[in-house]
This record gives structure tokens, sequence and C-alpha cells, in this order.
């Protein structure tokens, strides 16, 4: 505001009292205050939710900021907390069926067959060789595992739904890791069995070839004496002793021949029969031990092994460079690299003999598997032998009755005859047996990994664990909100004018809207409907005509305007009211006793001194400290300079009365800013020597602890609260209708 020019009211100098009983305040007796029976104050202890509403409304910015906040850090280590799960890799093993007999050849049992392969498929030995694949060591989730072949065993699964079905499965982190270790280990199982399958047909297909040949020869035996025999040439009635002679060397050879040949057999057949029994036994027992050289080659394909195995090669070879190029044999060099092989030798011998247990016993059930394979074998050669021994026990019988002449011509005849088809049809079942394996040679492999290979299923969990996620950050969104939402009510900040009534237990002597933001005040002036313009005059004057009221009852003519606390529109309200006083006709004098943060000054474009201060310490008339305003009827006391000196001065007491006193016959009424009542005592002072105090209350701001303090305090020195003012009230501006708040003509 500018200074007063020509023609504005100034102030009286020297003041001049009023005449007695002239004062227009004067008038009636002392009448009590209307407000003396004042509402007790509510506790108002317990939330609410209106109340929790409130105090949201106030902080809902801070409470969604924090609560997102909180709400996605939950979330996330909800997420990380909660099982991952694993992706899972499966894939069918299809087991064909045995070959339609042909020559009677004996078939592997189903079901053990069935077994069989399930343990090959989960064998260490299997599973080492897998690991040692490149495609597989290669990978992040191996190389990082300390017990890789361990790891894949534990994670690894054989089921069997029918007996035509092998469902293998692995589980890990990583989809991609998963399908490289099942494919790999998959694919080098059925590389084996294919090639297992193949050599062992080779095999019988071989034996079977012998056995045929044997039997031919003595089916050809057996029908060289029926053709000698049917000719006479074989007779044992009279004849020449050069022809008996003769064919008994030859029926004596024979019989040694074939007696030779059952020997031999029978011996066979027997030491078989005794490696039978004691592999029979022993898997029986589960005294299972593998082969010496099956466990070196499982014990170079563990990575365990086969990383310092590397290490060595690569020493040695470094070693062997450097040797060829070095000019000294017995370098430091060369020595410290000898001495690095030899320790690398060492470590490779002990590593072996640490783990070599540790090998035995993880591949005992493929052993125990492969162990029952080579019995079965055993036994289907014994069969085989068995039958050929038979045969050949009845030819070396028939042969020694024709030679000691038991048999007749007729009777031998027919009788190796018999023989004779007895052994051709074991002969045919020799050649079916044969048959049978060179056709299984055009048949698929026995077993064979299902036409869609490797498929993976990725982590079930997902879905469950967003679920969780999600719930967990809802829940900590919402928990986070009403936390806020406590911990700014237990504030308990004034939200309307009901709860100054309610729960302070003061008397309401006004209220004043809030002024509209920026944008607001832009849009209504754009739209010449400014009408909060005149709410708020109307509200103050509203205001004053209350406290006009009360101090015409009680003789009051000095008023100090205070708050709880700084920020609570104290000095706002003294300049607003202290308006409409002035614009209704009446002599104002506004007096800013906020002496250690003024502002009134500010508001009316004034000087700072003097003011207050100067005439508390005396240094000038308090005639010289009156200012005029750019508004009529309408003068203010600045603060001053305040000093140690003048909050001392203040405490005496007496200068501020004596400045009181000269002004309360100048002016119709004075209006006192005061500085908050709890940061400093300076309202406490003050508030001894006025009339009454008028509480200022910020809706949204001011808290209810803190107001009630300041009323106590105000109480206990007996000091007359005339009532409160709400500021910041936020009623729609048409709230008590539109033609009451429109603009008049001048």
């Amino acid at each position: 505001m500018a200074r007063p020019t020509a023609g504005d009211p100034t102030p009286l100098s020297p003041l001049t009292p009023y005449p007695a009983g002239g004062h227009p305040l004067a008038a009636g007796g002392p009448i009590p205050f209307a407000g003396t029976a004042i509402p007790k104050a509510a506790n108002g202890t317990t939330p609410t939710i209106p109340g929790l509403l409130n105090a949201l409304k106030r902080r809902w910015v801070l409470a969604t900021f924090i609560g997102l906040l909180v709400a996605a850090m939950a979330g996330v280590g909800t997420w990380l907390v909660l099982p991952t799960g694993k992706h899972q890799a499966q894939a069918i093993i299809k087991i064909r069926g045995a070959a339609a007999e042909i020559g009677g050849s004996r078939q592997d049992d189903p079901d053990k067959f069935r077994a069989d392969q399930a343990y090959i498929i989960s064998s260490r030995d299997l599973i080492n060789r897998a690991v040692a694949d490149p495609a597989v060591s290669g990978l992040p989730t191996v190389r990082d595992l300390t017990e890789p072949v361990k790891a894949i065993k534990e994670n690894l699964k054989v089921a069997s739904p029918t007996p035509q079905i092998l469902e293998v499965s692995y589980t890990g982190d990583n989809p991609e890791d998963v399908r490289t270790i099942l494919d790999t280990l998959l694919k080098k199982y059925i590389d084996e069995a294919t090639s297992y399958e193949r050599e062992s047909r080779a095999g019988k297909e071989l034996y079977l070839q012998q056995q045929e040949k044997k039997v031919e020869e003595v089916i050809e035996g057996m029908e060289g004496v029926i053709k000698r025999q049917g000719q006479g040439g074989l007779t044992v009635g009279p004849g020449s002793g050069k022809e008996k002679v003769s064919q008994a060397t030859r029926l004596a050879e024979s019989i040694a021949r074939t007696q030779a040949e059952v020997t031999e057999a029978d011996k066979q057949i027997q030491d078989r029969q005794l490696v039978i029994d004691a592999f029979t036994e022993r898997l029986k027992a589960g005294k299972i031990t593998l082969d010496p050289l099956d466990v070196e080659r499982l014990l170079s394909i563990d990575p365990r092994i086969s990383n310092l195995a590397g290490q060595y090669v690569r020493k040695e070879a470094q070693l062997a460079d450097v040797i060829a190029k070095s000019p000294t044999p017995n370098s430091d060099t060369i020595r410290d690299l000898r001495e690095q092989v030899a320790q690398l030798v060492k470590d490779l011998e002990a590593k072996k003999v640490e783990i070599r247990p540790e090998v035995e016993r993880s591949n005992k059930d493929v052993s125990m598997a492969l162990f029952q394979r080579k019995i079965n074998d055993l036994k289907e050669k014994q069969d085989s032998d068995q039958l050929h021994l038979t045969f050949l026990r009845t030819y070396v019988q028939q042969l020694e009755g024709l030679a000691r002449g038991m048999i007749g011509s007729e009777i031998a005849m027919d009788q190796m005859t018999k023989n004779t088809d007895l052994q051709k049809e074991a002969l045919q079942k020799i050649r079916g047996q044969i048959l049978d394996l060179q056709l299984q040679k055009g048949l698929p492999p026995r077993v064979a990994l299902n036409k869609d290979g490797v498929t993976v299923s990725l982590n079930q969990n997902t879905k469950t664990n967003t679920l969780v996620a999600t719930a967990a950050a809802l829940g900590s969104l919402g928990l986070t909100v009403l936390i806020i939402g406590l911990l700014e009510w237990r504030s308990r900040r004034i939200d309307g004018v009901d709860q100054v009534v309610t729960e302070l237990g003061m008397r309401v002597v006004g209220s004043v809207p809030a002024f509209p933001n920026k944008a607001s005040l832009k849009a209504a002036s754009e739209g010449r409907q400014a009408n909060w313009r005149f709410v708020l005059n109307e509200s103050v004057n509203s205001t004053r005509t209350m406290l006009l009221h009360s101090a015409r009852n009680q003789s009051m003519q000095v008023v100090m305007i205070t708050s709880a606390t700084q920020g609570e529109g104290k000095t706002s309200l003294t300049s607003q009211l202290a308006t409409s006083m002035a614009t209704a006709g009446m002599r104002t004098l506004i007096v800013d006793c906020d002496l250690r943060n003024p502002s009134i000054n500010k508001l009316f474009d004034l000087a700072l001194a003097p003011g207050v201060s100067e005439v508390l310490c005396q240094e000038v008339d308090v005639s010289d400290a009156v200012q005029p305003t750019t508004v009529p009827n309408l003068w203010v006391i600045p603060a001053g300079q305040c000093s140690n000196r003048v909050i001392s001065a203040l405490a005496q007491g007496h200068q501020l009365e004596t400045l009181f006193n000269r002004l309360r016959g100048q002016f119709d009424f004075i209006i006192v800013d005061s500085c908050p009542v709890l940061p400093v005592a300076d309202a406490l002072l003050i508030g001894q020597h006025v009339d009454g105090v008028l509480f200022s209350i910020m809706q949204d701001v001011s808290q209810v602890p803190k107001v009630m303090n300041a009323s106590e305090k105000l109480a206990q020195l007996n000091i007359l609260l005339l009532g409160a003012v709400v500021n910041g009230v936020r009623n729609d501006v048409y709230s008590y209708g539109y033609n009451y708040v429109k603009q008049l003509p001048a």
C-alpha cells in the first residue's frame, strides 16, 4: 500500500482524550459476556473414520507417495522372498515291446527291462558323461554348482505311468538350462541303449551261428550213420573181418569225437552255472562292485577329476614349452613348474582316492541292472548249450549201441531217424532265433525318445507369487496410508468450526473463508465472478459485529488477537478486522506487539520504527509512533526495533499499561497483534493489559492439543478469552445463496 497523501486522515498529535463518558463503546454498564457458558471440551482421543478421512485429506499427497513407495518395496520384497518355483523339462521315452518270438528265444521281462532303463537314466555314470559334455559344462547354472552331478541327480525324476512309457523330468531355475541338460542326458542314454542293443544282438547272432554249425555237424553225422545203415554199409552180422574193423574204427572215432564234445559242453555248462550262481548270490546280497576299468572310466569323466586333469595337462604343456625355450634347464621357473606338476599329480591321485567310494556307491544301481542283464545273457546261452548237450549224449548212446550190436538195423534206423528229427527241430529253433535277430535289425530301437523331444513347463508359481506380491503391496499401501492418517490424526488438526466448539469448548466468534489459489482466482476474475471477495468481506464484517457486541456488553476497547503457534492467520485476521472496523466509521488502531517477528508494517507499507519497542524503551512518545494508513479511520503503531532491553521493558509491564491507557481515549477500538502463545511468553505478558483476547485458529493447520494448551495458559492468568475465529474455512461461495453475495452497486 502507498503512504497517505493530502486529504487522508492524520493522527492526533498530541493525543487528546475523549470527554468523560463520550467514548462510543462506553454506553451501558459492565454486562457479563454472553459467552460465559462455554461447553466443556471433549476428549476426542479415539480416532473415528471421519476424523481419519479428514486427516488424510490434509496429507493425501504425502500418504499416496509414501504408500506407493512402501507398496512397491513390499511387493518386490515379497516376490523375492517367496519361492520362485522351478521350471520343469520333460521328455517321454517309448519302450518298444520285444519282437515276436520266431525261434523260441528267451525274451526279457518287460517290467525288469523298464526298471533297468530307469536305473540307467538316473545313474551317476550317465550324468557324469552328460556333465562332461561341453553343451552342459558351459552352462552358468552348472558352473556355479559345487557338485553338479549330485545336484542334477537330485532334480532328475524318472516315472513309469504305463508299461511302454518312461516319463523323465528335470527341474531347475533356468528354463533353457534345464532343457539343455535333459536333452543332452537323454541323447547320451538313447545312443548308449541303441549301441548296447545292437552289440548284444550281434553277439547273440554270432553265438547262435556257432551253435547252428555244431548242430548241423551232429545232424550230418547222424544222417551219415543212417545212410550207411540203410545201404548195408554198417552191419553187426557176419562179414569179412576187414570190413568189420573198418566200420568199428569209424564208429569208435565218431563216439570218441562226440564224447569229447559232450565232455567239453558239459564242462562249459558247469563252469557257466557256477558263474551264474555266484552272480545271482552277489546280486541278491547286493555285493556288486564295478569293474576296475569301469571305475577308472567313471572317475575320468567326473568333473572334479576332469578339472584337475585339465590343469595337469595345461601345466605340463607349459612346462614343456618353458623347457624348450629356456637356455638353463634348471632355472627357478622350471623348478617351480615341475613342483606344480608334481603337486597336481598328487592332488589328482588323492582326489581319485577320495571320490572312488562315492562313485562306486552312486553307480551301484546301474551296476546291478547291468549285472542282471549279464546273468540273463548267461542263462540264455546255458539253455541253448544244455539242449545241445542232451542231443550229443543221445547221439553217443546210439553210436555206442550200434557198436555193441545191441540195436537191430530196423530199430537203429527208426531210432536214428527220430533223433535226427529232434536235432533238425533244434536246428530250426536256432535258425529261427537267428532269423529273429536278423529281422530285429530292421526294427526301430527298443527305446526311443518321443518325437516331441524335450518340452519345458514354465514356473507354475508365477501366478500365485504375483497374487501374493500384489496383495502384499496393496496391504502395505493401505497400512501405510492408515499409519499416516493415524499420525496426522494424533496431531488432531482442527478440520471444521464444529470441532472448535465440541473439542476445544470455545465460542466461535466468526469464520473467514480460505483464499483461492492463483488458478482459481484468475478464473474467477476472468469470469467476472469474484464473489469470494464478498464472502470474505461479509465474513469479516460478521466477526466484527459479534466482537463489537461483546465489547459493548463488557466495556472492552483493547482486544488482543493471538494464536497457539505461528502460521495460524492471526496477523491476517488483525488487518482484516481492523480494516472492517475502520470502514464502518470507527477510529481504529492496530498495535503490532509481535515484536520478534513483525509483519503489520509490511502489510500497510509502513516504516518499522519508531514503534512499540521505542515507546516501551521511552525513546519516543506514543504520538510519534502512530502512523496513518491508506484506509480511512485506520492507524498503525508498528513493532519497532526489538532488543533484549525491549523484552525486559515488556516483562515489567508498566510501560505497556501506560501505552494502552494513553491510547484508550484517542481511538474507538484498538486491536493488538501479538506473538503466538506457546513459543514465547510475550503474548501472556501483553494479555494481562488488554480487555480480552480473540484466538485465531487456522483450519487444517491448528492442532487441538496446542490450542488447548495455549487457552489454558491464558485462563491461568485470568485473561478473558472472548472466543475464536476460524480461518481458512473451505465453504462454497454460493453456500448461502448467490443473491446475497453478489457485488452491489456503489
